[in-house]
């Protein structure tokens, strides 16, 4: 594929941070695109964020393991500068990434649920890339993300 092909063009990666996954998100960055990558086994803390530009995290684990990956996410930003925004959904530990001064809060809202009738959650993204977060920005990552 070439890069003008995925110019512009946004990936979902389910199953992204490790394998065969990991491999499709680098392959579609190279080529252009921006990449939403998704994953929900192993340790998020030990999960390889490289190449990713929007993180979906739902909380399921503790603060520690919040705090590790926290880390592991900015190494990735070292190693690959680019616009990262985090999607925190159920953000029971959203102190430790108001703590990181790499990371703004830009919106935080409900996202509608089958399950529950909403839940709580909130947007992010990396210092050197601001984004305003107009209500059509919260509505349109609500609804893809429903």
């Amino acid at each position: 594929m070439s890069e003008a092909r995925l110019h512009g063009r946004v990936a979902v990666v389910t199953g992204g941070a490790s394998g065969i996954g990991a491999g499709t998100v680098r392959r579609l960055v190279q080529d252009g695109a921006r990449v939403v990558l998704a994953d929900i086994q192993g340790d998020a803390a030990e999960q390889h964020y490289d190449g990713a530009t929007l993180i979906l995290l739902f909380n399921p684990f503790g603060e520690t393991t919040m705090r590790k990956t926290m880390q592991s996410i900015e190494a990735s930003l070292r190693r690959t500068p680019r616009p990262l925004r985090v999607l925190y959904v159920n953000p029971k530990y959203d102190k430790v990434l108001d703590e990181q001064p790499w990371l703004a809060k830009i919106a935080a809202f409900q996202i509608p649920n089958r399950i529950h009738r909403s839940l709580p959650s909130s947007l992010w993204h990396s210092q050197d890339t601001p984004l305003t977060a107009g209500s059509s920005a919260r509505t349109g990552i609500a609804t893809s993300v429903a």
